[in-house]
């Protein structure tokens, strides 16, 4: 009976996962704000192997699937018709221009902190409560495009005993992954949209499997500021 219990807790979980919350600014949602064109931050990813013995980082696998899971998600946006620019804040530029890389490094704090509030009062993005301040104007690389892209996810893998031992006592029992998607406006610093996933997935094979979450994320981003423009604003 509890095997069975387990079981069906399980399924309820694996029901509910790709769960979505969007938020949207108050500008973008009235079309005030408009975003055709997206600078690529960095993405940051932090993976954990998750046994019986306990958890380890998972290093390698996180710095592969930052590059992965920033392929699949600039795709996406392409896909809905984003300009999108992932080439001006690449490793290797990034390791040439100190100056940059700073810069770079600062804007990424600020938004780790503006994260940690989101996580407690997310629906206040859509009351316009979220900035990283107009020193995103310091970001050489972030002229001439309306908004920064942040990415962070955070994710578990989980042993094959763990999985097995999870189903038995109704603890965790899958890989699971969180993310987190920010649009923040490349001249004022507010934070334009925000979106936090979380899927059954383990990102360091599943990446490219992840798509449709992703495209689920964005899709009330899409909706407000459609890339072609609103036909019905022209």
């Amino acid at each position: 009976m509890k095997v069975k219990a387990s079981l069906v807790a399980a399924l309820v979980l694996l029901c509910s996962v790709q769960a979505l919350a969007q938020f949207e600014h108050p500008d973008l949602k009235s079309g005030k704000k408009q975003v055709r064109s997206l600078l690529f931050m960095p993405a940051q990813v932090k993976l954990t192997r998750v046994g019986m013995k306990g958890a380890e980082p998972m290093m390698e696998e996180s710095r592969q699937t930052e590059i992965d899971l920033s392929s699949v998600i600039a795709n996406v946006l392409q896909q809905l018709g984003y300009k999108v620019n992932r080439e001006a804040l690449a490793p290797a530029v990034l390791e040439k221009d100190s100056d940059l890389r700073y810069a770079v490094d600062d804007l990424q704090k600020k938004f780790d902190d503006e994260l940690r509030r989101m996580s407690r009062k997310a629906k206040d993005v859509r009351k316009g409560r979220f900035t990283l301040g107009d020193e995103v104007t310091k970001l050489p690389a972030g002229e001439g495009v309306d908004a920064l892209l942040f990415v962070r996810a955070e994710g578990q893998v989980l042993t094959g005993s763990k999985k097995a031992f999870g189903l038995l006592v109704a603890g965790a029992a899958f890989d699971m992954a969180m993310m987190h998607f920010g649009v923040v406006d490349a001249k004022t610093g507010d934070i334009l949209y925000f979106a936090r996933p979380v899927a059954l997935r383990n990102l360091a094979k599943d990446s490219e499997k992840t798509e449709g979450v992703v495209k689920k994320s964005f899709k009330n981003f899409a909706k407000a500021s459609p890339a072609g423009g609103d036909p019905a604003k022209k």
